[in-house]
């Protein structure tokens, strides 16, 4: 009965993923076409990040890219070129300018024209200048200046769900996000409530004399790695929080929800 597949961020996923789906289409329509003659709408921008391998090459990286699958030569290529956040109501001509300015700056660097420090040992490696105007003046530490720049005034607006509304702080790596999160919970007014995990090891062998000792409850509250949520959070009124799971898709608690602890 389907009669369109919508495949979101594609350029993520393995390549074996979509020719999985392909050859399953195949079967289960008994039709020898792509996708079994389903129509299959793929999106996602190349520009940003690619899949995950960890520890892996960048030659490893391009061949599970779907690019390198030779379901690529099957598919009609479109583009958009509408740029909504210069459509949105309210910004003046200066602000539009301003904003598609930085979208083609944005555009050069990821189509590679943008090449301010060439690296000498990889020819597709270069560095990018950021403008003086796109960076946060650091005077003492780098975490205050960006929650100061980003987070103007938290210390009396943190109640307020809509100054959270626009507001928040990317980064990469877990221990950056741990300390950025202490160091707001610290200026933030309020008592502050921690929480902790209850850990245990299921065992799934006959032997279990030994479990506490090669596993004692210590170590495992100090692991901290990907997937697994850390031992301890630390939460005040007025904290803003992020939902990781979908729990409730029906009330709006999906997975990237953001809400203020109440």
């Amino acid at each position: 009965m389907t009669s369109l597949i919508v495949w979101d961020e594609a350029p993520m996923n393995n390549r074996f993923c979509f020719e999985a789906l392909d050859r399953s289409l195949r079967d289960v329509l008994r039709l020898n076409n792509p996708f079994g003659g389903k129509s299959v709408l793929l999106g996602g921008d190349f520009r940003q990040i690619l899949l995950v391998i960890p520890g892996g090459t960048k030659e490893e990286i391009i061949n599970v890219s779907f690019t390198s699958s030779l379901l690529w030569s099957v598919f009609t290529f479109l583009t958009l070129n509408q740029n909504i956040r210069l459509s949105a109501e309210g910004l003046s001509p200066d602000q539009k300018d301003e904003l598609r300015q930085f979208a083609e700056w944005i555009l050069l660097i990821g189509d590679g024209q943008i090449c301010d420090l060439v690296v000498s040992d990889d020819h597709d490696a270069a560095f990018i200048k950021i403008p003086c105007e796109l960076q946060v003046e650091v005077i003492d530490s780098p975490i205050a200046a960006i929650v100061s720049a980003i987070y103007p005034d938290i210390e009396r607006a943190h109640l307020d769900p809509f100054y959270f509304k626009d507001r928040a702080i990317v980064t990469p790596k877990n221990l950056t996000v741990s300390e950025i999160n202490n160091f707001i919970l610290d200026i933030i007014l309020g008592h502050k409530y921690n929480f902790l995990s209850c850990d245990s090891i299921q065992t799934t062998s006959g032997d279990i004399d030994n479990i506490d000792l090669l596993y004692p409850i210590e170590f495992i509250n100090q692991l901290d790695f990907n997937g697994v949520p850390q031992h301890s959070i630390s939460l005040k009124i007025g904290t803003p929080i992020m939902l990781l799971r979908n729990l409730s898709p029906s009330a709006g608690l999906c997975n990237g929800t953001r809400l203020i602890v109440t």
